[in-house]
């Protein structure tokens, strides 16, 4: 699942009524990992975004859509990160807080091993429940914004909504929660910020991988000379336009002439045609798939 992985930690421990000091010290430790392992992230992030407003203000027309759809996921992933950090500290104010600066267990929960709160905050209020939906909800927005910039979400996302138990007799939240201390769950809920940061900042890496990806690619380069005429009289001057132009010989673009389909060979289309007498016009178009949209955009031409 998207956040939930290794969160089923020792939860043999955890159903003690009193857990050991040492695993609730582990438990803390793992939430302070945690929490570096977020604010290294965040650094991350602030250099993606850095990245992305260099290409903003060298190429905005194509980099500012890629900008925006990174805005949309980091504002998404912090509001979820902002409510799991509304839950904690309902959690933990109201369990006694932490232990002080100095004190023999300095910042730890002071009711680590509290079960009855946090069960009645997240199961009988229904906060469990909440949550379970915002993870749900965030999977699909970074899916759907991904997807919107050809990135395909399971190259970067294991998206699956977060369901009731294995084996059915247990919603997620009561999985979770119950018959956990609380220190178990506030690291659980840290470990569940960490993911989603993890989680939109490799979405937004991709999306910044994706910009110079709009730009069409070519491994051919030839020289071309474009006669303003085809045919020239005595006395006549004959011009043209000669051009250096790129194409891709592995590309498989649909090419018209007069509404049909043309031979394509190696990226280059072939027109053939009986000759007769008089003067013969053609139009016709190439059919090329936009990198940015995956939608085929039509390059038109005509001659006599």
């Amino acid at each position: 699942m998207l956040f939930i992985a290794a969160f089923v930690f020792s939860k043999t421990h955890a159903q003690s009524p009193n857990a050991s000091p040492e695993i609730l010290k582990t438990f803390y430790l793992m939430e302070v990992s945690m929490l570096k392992s977020g604010r290294n992230t965040d650094n991350y992030c602030r250099q993606i975004f850095s990245s992305l407003q260099k290409a903003v203000d060298k190429e905005p027309a194509k980099a500012h859509p890629f900008y925006l759809a990174a805005l949309q996921i980091d504002k998404n992933v912090k509001e979820y990160v902002s409510y799991i950090e509304g839950v904690k500290y309902n959690l933990e104010v109201n369990t006694g807080g932490r232990y002080a600066k100095g004190e023999l267990r300095e910042g730890q929960l002071i009711g680590r091993n509290n079960m009855e709160y946090h069960t009645k905050y997240m199961i009988t209020s229904g906060n469990g429940a909440v949550l379970k939906t915002k993870i749900n909800k965030l999977n699909i927005v970074i899916s759907n914004i991904v997807k919107a910039k050809n990135i395909r979400p399971d190259e970067i996302l294991s998206l699956k909504d977060i369901k009731a138990a294995d084996n059915g007799s247990q919603t997620w939240e009561s999985e979770m929660f119950v018959n956990s201390p609380l220190a178990t769950v506030i690291a659980l809920l840290t470990t569940m910020q960490k993911d989603a940061k993890n989680v939109g900042a490799e979405a937004m890496s991709e999306i910044v991988s994706k910009i110079n990806a709009v730009d069409f690619h070519f491994d051919q380069l030839v020289a071309k000379v474009i006669p303003k005429s085809t045919m020239v009289l005595e006395g006549q001057k004959f011009e043209a336009e000669v051009i250096l132009t790129g194409y891709n010989s592995k590309d498989n673009n649909v090419i018209t002439v007069n509404g049909a389909p043309i031979k394509v060979e190696n990226g280059v289309g072939k027109i053939s045609q009986n000759a007769s007498a008089g003067e013969h016009k053609y139009k016709g178009a190439i059919l090329v798939k936009d990198p940015t949209t995956g939608e085929n955009k039509s390059y038109d031409f005509e001659g006599e």
